[in-house]
């Protein structure tokens, strides 16, 4: 997600760098979860910025407030925690010119609305596994099928696609949580 996060300040012109960063393999959703508190205190000297997945939680706004609720002195301005719906994958598919040009999909064969996806992950393995140039089929699916979901290269690959054409100002018009946290980070540059 360090990726999409880069590209969005970039896009907005923001003068800001990631200063560290929870990675998934770190424990991601569940550090930041359970760092909430921490983090809202860090808030209050630099601007904190978070992504997590939606994943399987119905409602992000009720989330957020439920993750805030036990924060003392409620939630700082200066946090900015976003939650993809329902992951990461559905921002980057949101861009459908940019995601079909640079993986070479042809046009007509992506969803507008990538917020309705129910696993945007697996959508987009599909997607890639059907439509896609053999490159980043090579790269991006498991070789051996049932050994994993995703190929070695598919990190490497989203995150190129990511760096050298996803668009988050066009993306954010099929994609309604992308365009709120966009609002959002633009009220705190």
């Amino acid at each position: 997600m360090r990726s999409i996060l880069e590209k969005i300040i970039q896009t907005l012109g923001a003068d800001f760098s990631i200063g560290r960063e929870i990675a998934p393999q770190q424990g991601g959703h569940s550090k930041i979860t359970s760092r909430i508190a921490e983090l809202n205190r860090l808030a209050q000297n630099v601007p904190v910025f978070a992504l997590i997945d939606l994943d399987r939680v119905e409602c992000a706004p009720a989330y957020i407030d439920d993750l805030f609720r036990s924060v003392e002195n409620g939630k700082s301005d200066s946090f900015i925690l976003r939650i993809c719906v329902k992951e990461a994958e559905a921002w980057t598919l949101a861009d459908v010119e940019g995601f079909q040009d640079f993986f070479s999909i042809p046009s007509g064969n992506m969803v507008n609305d990538t917020e309705e996806i129910l696993d945007p992950k697996d959508y987009l393995i599909s997607l890639i596994k059907r439509k896609a140039s053999s490159e980043f089929k090579r790269s991006m699916l498991p070789r051996k099928p049932g050994s994993s979901r995703v190929g070695l290269g598919y990190n490497d690959a989203l995150t190129e696609f990511t760096i050298r054409s996803w668009d988050p100002q066009r993306a954010s018009e099929r994609n309604d949580s992308l365009y709120r946290a966009l609002q959002r980070i633009r009220e705190v540059i």
